[in-house]
């Protein structure tokens, strides 16, 4: 089990690095070794959106996804992360090559959605704690999310992907194997499949209205 995240205590800048390097890091390299993590993070002065960035051998989010609570700062920081193990992670379950263009979405908007479910996927199978409290406060998570541009699917996409994950772990289906699928579709496919069957609330993590998720 890895360590969970403490309260946050001290400056932004300096728990981030802490959940990076002592949190994060040890679990990414566990899980995808040899993929090229940095030892530690880099923050930018970029204030506005909580965004972020990354290849091998660099990591970054924003001085605004440094400040905000631990929860989030695990996602968004473990998001990042998981584009440099997008490639790999395919590799093992069988796909070959750069991301795919798909049915309504470009490859960079695919890579967002499988970083996303990368994150969340680890998140649930490692830090227990820090999964329900995204859960917990999913409400919040709209405007980390925006509206979507060429680059990143709106957040009502965003969230309809990672509610799938969420729904189907629930109901007692496997992490792995749910993981496995959704990343195959993704990969393969994605478009309409991943837009949400009913437009959601502001604010929700999910495809039918409801304030939460379930625990």
């Amino acid at each position: 089990m890895f360590h969970q995240p403490a309260m946050e205590a001290t400056r932004p800048a300096i728990r981030c690095q802490h959940i990076y390097r002592h949190i994060l890091l040890p679990l990414f390299r566990c899980a995808y070794p040899n993929a090229g993590f940095p030892a530690s993070l880099t923050i930018t002065e970029e204030q506005g959106a909580a965004n972020g960035g990354a290849a091998p051998g660099y990591v970054a989010v924003s001085g605004t996804a440094a400040a905000l609570p631990d929860y989030f700062r695990v996602f968004v920081i473990a998001h990042e992360m998981a584009h440099i193990a997008t490639v790999r992670c395919a590799s093992s379950l069988g796909a070959l090559g750069p991301v795919p263009p798909g049915r309504g979405f470009n490859a960079f908007q695919k890579a967002e959605l499988l970083a996303d479910l990368i994150a969340l996927h680890l998140i649930r199978e490692h830090l227990p704690a820090t999964y329900s409290q995204l859960l917990a406060h999913n409400a919040e998570a709209w405007p980390l999310f925006g509206d979507g541009d060429k680059m990143h699917p709106s957040a009502s996409v965003r969230l309809s992907v990672l509610r799938r994950y969420v729904d189907r772990v629930s109901v007692g289906n496997a992490p792995r194997d749910v993981f496995r699928s959704l990343f195959a579709t993704i990969w393969n496919e994605g478009g309409s499949d991943f837009h949400p069957r009913h437009p959601a609330s502001h604010g929700q993590l999910a495809d039918e209205p409801r304030d939460r998720l379930p625990p």
